[in-house]
Parts: structure tokens; C-alpha cells; sequence
């Protein structure tokens, strides 16, 4: 790396300009937020109906067209969508965060990383109001919460820790190998049918139980469920593999991203 390469990514990280970078992220999170809102007649209470409608359907043909899961199926359902579609989306949407903005990185020096960074920090709101929603819904359901739902922030900082760490990792090369991101949503496709959203744990073969235990998203809504359906306290030790896997993802994907940054705005798109 050439000195003056260096002081320019120095420059970049200096103190004014974090600041700078952060009041940037505020405010294309709630532009963002904004936009999308107002793209539909239903404005954010799409945010709130698309994962009902997803929460029907999906009980429609896994609790009846199946013969039925037993009591408690549709909260048992809807908290794991509800988690799912948090992973889901923002790690999908980043993916293509960087390459959407590639025109921008040509026009002002911006760390490229900064933009899949948005699209966590708007998705997350999203998943905010969601989750409120569920939390307002579960009672109407019969569940009744206990002390240990107070668990639940603490339930959640690893799946964030996740989501951040991946949502870095697959934001870095589709900008300069594009196929890569088909690759991203065979990957989350396949991780739906194989993360325990429709079905329980102990409905698997014993054989294939490790695809549960050494899957993160699997964790992740298991930690939720536990807390919020069965009144325990998450597994540390799960909690602790979910945070391990989004750090290392993390550092992999700012490397990659800081390795590659040069290629970004030469990219033709």
C-alpha cells in the first residue's frame, strides 16, 4: 500500500469524519425509511401486514394442509417468522448495498462499508415495530409472558451480532463478481426450510439434529422461542456460538471490503 493510499484511509477514520459518517447514516436511515413508506397507499402498516399475511399463509398450509401442528402452533410460527424475516431481509438487502450505491462511491469518498450498514440499521427498525406487534399479539394467542421475557434484549444481541457480521460478509463481493449474490439467496433460501421456523427440534431424526445445533438462524429463533414461548432463559452457550459466528463474518466481510474498496468505483456496472 502506497503512503499515500494510507493517509487517505486515515483520513477517512479520523475522528470528524466518523462523526460526519454517522450523521450520514441517520439520515439515509430515516430517508430511506421514508421512502419506502410512502412507495405504497399503506405506507408502514405494510411493515406490519406483510408478516401477518406471511403468518396466515404459512399456518394455512403447515397447521391445517399438514394435519395440524398442535396447540400453540401459531405463536409457536409467527415468533419464528418473525425472526426470520429480520435475518432474511437485511442480510438479502445488503447484498446488493454496495453495488447499488457504486455511483455514489464514484461522486464522494465513502467507506464502502457504510452502506450495508444502513440497510442494517433501517431493517432493524423495521424488525423493531414487528416485534412490537408480536409481543402486543402472543396473549391473544394464550401465551402468557413471565419474568423471563425480560431476556429478550439479551436473546436478540447475538441474531443482531449475526445480521451485522453477515450482512458485511455478502455486501463485499457482488459488486465486482455479481453471480455471487444468486449464490446469496440459494444460501437463505435453503437456511428457511432448514432452520426450524415450521417445524420443532424433536420432530427431526436424531440423525439430523446437528443440523439444528450448529445452525446459527436455527439458534437464534430457538433463544427467541424460549424466552418468549417457554419462559426460560436462553442457552449462554448458544447465544455465546450465534455472537462468536457474526464477529468473525464481520471481520472477514470489512476485510474483504476494505481489500476490494479500490475495484468499487471501477467497476462497471
Amino acid at each position: 500500500m502506497s503512503a499515500s493510499s494510507h493517509r487517505n484511509r486515515v483520513g477517512m477514520f479520523s475522528g470528524g469524519m466518523l462523526f460526519r459518517y454517522f450523521e450520514l447514516l441517520k439520515f439515509r436511515v430515516f430517508a430511506d425509511l421514508k421512502s419506502e413508506a410512502s412507495r405504497t397507499y399503506l405506507g408502514m402498516l405494510w411493515w406490519l401486514f406483510e408478516p401477518l399475511l406471511y403468518l396466515l399463509i404459512l399456518y394455512f398450509v403447515f397447521g391445517h394442509l399438514r394435519g395440524g401442528s398442535g396447540e400453540g402452533f401459531a405463536a409457536f410460527l409467527f415468533v419464528g417468522l418473525v425472526i426470520w424475516q429480520w435475518i432474511r431481509s437485511t442480510v438479502a438487502h445488503c447484498a446488493d448495498s454496495i453495488r447499488n450505491n457504486m455511483h455514489m462511491l464514484r461522486q464522494v469518498r465513502l467507506p464502502p462499508a457504510l452502506f450495508p450498514l444502513i440497510v442494517i440499521c433501517t431493517d432493524t427498525f423495521k424488525f423493531l415495530v414487528v416485534l412490537l406487534i408480536l409481543l402486543v399479539m402472543l396473549p391473544i394467542m394464550g401465551v402468557s409472558f413471565t419474568l423471563q421475557a425480560l431476556w429478550l434484549p439479551l436473546a436478540l444481541l447475538p441474531t443482531l451480532l449475526l445480521i451485522l457480521g453477515a450482512g458485511l460478509f455478502v455486501a463485499a463481493l457482488p459488486p465486482v463478481i455479481p453471480d455471487v449474490k444468486l449464490v446469496i439467496d440459494t444460501v437463505l433460501t435453503a437456511l428457511m426450510f432448514v432452520s426450524g421456523i415450521f417445524f420443532r427440534a424433536d420432530s427431526i431424526p436424531e440423525k439430523y439434529r446437528w443440523v439444528m445445533d450448529f445452525n446459527p438462524v436455527a439458534l437464534c429463533i430457538t433463544s427467541a422461542r424460549h424466552v418468549l414461548l417457554d419462559g426460560v432463559a436462553p442457552d449462554s452457550a448458544s447465544l455465546g456460538y450465534v455472537a462468536s459466528i457474526g464477529v468473525v463474518l464481520g471481520v472477514l466481510g470489512l476485510l474483504t471490503i476494505m481489500q476490494l474498496s479500490p475495484r468499487y468505483t471501477k467497476q462497471v456496472i
